[in-house]
């Protein structure tokens, strides 16, 4: 039940001026210096070259005619070259993602967050996407908890983290996404579906609780058993006990008895 973002992203014209290659080591700055340095880089940096907009458009195009191979080919060099536009992060990294190369899509993605302005929300989801792919699935919940906290109508983000936490076996978590997500796409393809799914977990959440009730009671049972067996014991040693206090005391009068009645020779 895995969902992809492949949204389509208005065509980049050649009087576009976002720039693509400005460049700067950021990898040790705080969020407030990366946010600084990337206004200013697209207030200061020079505009696309007729030559670089025209290899980011002929890139759109080959992404949205599902062309990964040409996508990823052309792309890579944007990407290398530290581009601050979101697009060239989420095709490279959606084409990766088709072409298997999970590790390599999870990076662009990474990087993308890291250059880019905010929103982020598609960027963390499709990273979540590739660290499912991946199995790293702690990874992967925290990348789809990121672009919730980024836009909290993200419905696809609620049914992907959700499919992630019934892997991990967080079933009271995985239905309060699944509900999260119909509540945001009350119209789904995939209603009825969740809704079973939503169910069999509530059966499952209510018989797994009455297991662990009776077995509470077992347990409960068994020691009060073993309390009252061990009680008879305690009472039964205690009897034993005074039984033989008693027997001593009465030898001990007996020899009185016979030290007074000696026989005088």
């Amino acid at each position: 039940m895995m969902t992809y973002i492949m949204a389509a992203f208005p065509s980049v014209s050649k009087s576009n001026k976002s720039p693509l290659f400005c460049q700067r080591d950021r990898s040790k700055s705080g969020p407030l210096v990366k946010a600084v340095f990337l206004i200013l880089s697209l207030l200061l940096c020079p505009a696309l070259s007729a030559q670089e907009n025209s290899v980011f458009a002929e890139a759109e195009e080959a992404f949205l005619n599902n062309q990964p191979e040409k996508t990823a080919a052309l792309l890579g060099p944007l990407v290398d070259g530290g581009s601050t536009r979101r697009e060239v992060y989420l095709y490279q990294g959606i084409a990766l993602q088709q072409l298997g190369r999970y590790t390599e899509a999870a990076a662009v993605f990474s990087r993308g967050v890291e250059r880019t302005l905010p929103p982020h929300d598609k960027l963390y989801f499709n990273l979540g996407n590739n660290y499912f792919l991946l199995n790293q699935n702690a990874d992967a919940e925290r990348a789809y908890g990121r672009a919730i906290q980024e836009n909290l109508s993200f419905a696809p983000a609620y049914l992907n983290r959700a499919n992630t936490r019934m892997r991990m076996e967080q079933y009271p978590q995985a239905m309060d996404d699944y509900r999260a997500y119909l509540l945001r796409a009350p119209n789904s393809p995939q209603k009825q579906n969740i809704e079973d799914i939503i169910g069999r977990i509530d059966d499952y959440l209510k018989a797994e609780e009455a297991r662990r009730v009776a077995e509470e009671e077992r347990k409960a049972a068994e020691e009060a058993r073993q309390r009252a067996l061990m009680e008879g014991v305690l009472q039964s040693f205690q009897n034993l006990t005074n039984d033989t206090s008693n027997l001593q005391a009465e030898s001990e009068g007996i020899q009185e008895v016979e030290s007074f009645f000696d026989i005088v020779d």
